[in-house]
């Protein structure tokens, strides 16, 4: 048959089959796709399952042999959890030195997957099902994400702007430019438009008398997205990770805005469990920002304390985080960053909260411009110290010098104030 994406329906039958414990090649012959097709399709789509955590089993699900009679306690320098144990843990499978792996010849080979077998109600694996559901959304969310964003690299960028800025600004219209340099152009013609729309060549429209003395089309701004950075990175995704690792502390990450082209942000980070907040100003919106402000974290504290104090971020979809891999650490991951499904700010809710308070400090509308970090730590200096019903009457600085210790604390260089002291009204600078 032609080529042509696998549909609902097709999922279902894929589904309806491995149930029944048929094989990939013989679900190829029914549906008249290629063996590979399929096997391509449950690897990629498959859904990871571990047990435990809501059932009568006293061990989480685990690849290791020595799961079920293991007492381990407190692997990680960095544990928080006093009385887990190692093994309701899957990060002991890799930093444990008596872990032994432990395969299935139905998970990690064909069929890959655990729909058929007669042991997953009793297995103590870590379990993948074939779900037609989940596999359809998982499906055309990732197909979504890989249309979004640029087609081409930084580097293919930057040679097309050094190629066709110098031509465009002697006056040649793009037309000329593209049929002239067809074969080295790695765009079509209208996407050319389209990037020069977008301000990402340097090219002075000035130099263009039809295009300026057109009407511009009213459209949302255009934002550059890596291509494909949200694949595997989505809420279910981060739930998932949660279900295997639990007891990690998640930080969530947003930004504040002043009024709008008015240039710095806020990028603000909260730790759900202490409720502390930490915010940095940047000078502009962008990627770039962002990953030069973790990089001057990873730097500060080093890979451990790094990896103790952020061991997994939740944040939203702007354009500000499409770069996740350089807030990792690129070559060696030293945290683990998830997104929010679009438009749903409740997915992280607590972030969303504290920025009420910040907002009685940093009022909406207000210009952040006069603002530098030494004024942002100022304002935060008031807002952890606020005590909090919710933590017991303890305010969220005490929290986290509770938990982290007084050196990673000072770090942040925030003051804890006198209950008295603190001022949760307009911040003075912006008052005055």
């Amino acid at each position: 048959m032609d080529y042509m994406r696998i549909t609902k329906q097709e999922r279902q039958s894929i589904q309806r089959m491995l149930n029944r414990g048929f094989s990939p090649n013989k679900i190829a012959i029914e549906l008249e796709r290629s063996p590979s097709t399929i096997l391509r399709e449950i690897k990629r789509n498959r859904v990871r399952i571990v047990n435990g955590k809501n059932s009568y089993k006293k061990v989480l699900d685990s690849n290791c042999a020595h799961a079920a009679h293991c007492f381990k306690q407190h692997l990680c320098v960095d544990c928080i959890q006093d009385k887990m144990l190692c093994r309701l843990c899957e990060r002991c499978n890799a930093v444990c030195d008596d872990f032994r792996f432990v395969s299935c010849p139905r998970r990690d080979a064909i069929p890959w997957t655990c729909n058929a077998c007669e042991q997953r109600r009793t297995c103590k694996l870590v379990k993948y099902y074939y779900r037609a559901d989940e596999a359809q959304v998982y499906a055309q969310q990732k197909l979504k994400e890989s249309r979004t964003g640029l087609a081409i690299s930084d580097e293919e960028l930057q040679a097309l702007d050094t190629l066709i800025t110098p031509l465009l600004n002697k006056g040649q219209s793009v037309h000329h430019v593209y049929m002239t340099h067809a074969d080295k152009i790695p765009v079509s013609e209208k996407t050319l438009y389209a990037y020069i729309d977008a301000n990402l060549l340097q090219v002075d429209v000035f130099k263009m008398p039809r295009k300026i003395s057109r009407k511009p089309r009213r459209k949302r701004p255009e934002r550059r997205v890596d291509s494909g950075c949200y694949i595997c990175r989505s809420y279910r995704d981060y739930l998932n990770w949660c279900e295997a690792n639990p007891g990690a502390n998640t930080i969530e990450m947003d930004t504040v805005e002043g009024t709008r082209g008015s240039g710095k942000v806020l990028l603000t980070l909260k730790w759900m469990q202490s409720a502390f907040l930490m915010a940095y100003v940047l000078e502009q919106q962008t990627a770039a920002e962002v990953t030069r402000l973790f990089q001057f974290l990873q730097n500060g504290l080093g890979r451990e304390h790094f990896q103790q104090l952020f061991p997994v971020i939740l944040t939203d979809r702007g354009s500000e985080f499409t770069n996740p891999r350089a807030i990792e650490g690129n070559l060696q991951a030293w945290t683990k960053v998830f997104f929010c499904d679009p438009q749903k700010p409740q997915q992280k809710p607590h972030i969303e909260n504290e920025h009420s308070l910040l907002r009685r400090k940093l009022p909406k509308g207000m210009c952040f411009k006069q603002l530098t970090q030494e004024d942002i730590q100022i304002v935060l200096a008031h807002t952890n110290s606020y005590k909090r019903q919710s933590r017991d009457q303890k305010s969220p600085l005490e929290i986290f010098r509770f938990t982290y210790g007084e050196d990673l604390a000072a770090f942040f260089n925030i003051k804890h104030l006198a209950p008295d002291e603190v001022d949760l009204t307009v911040y003075k600078k912006i008052r005055d």
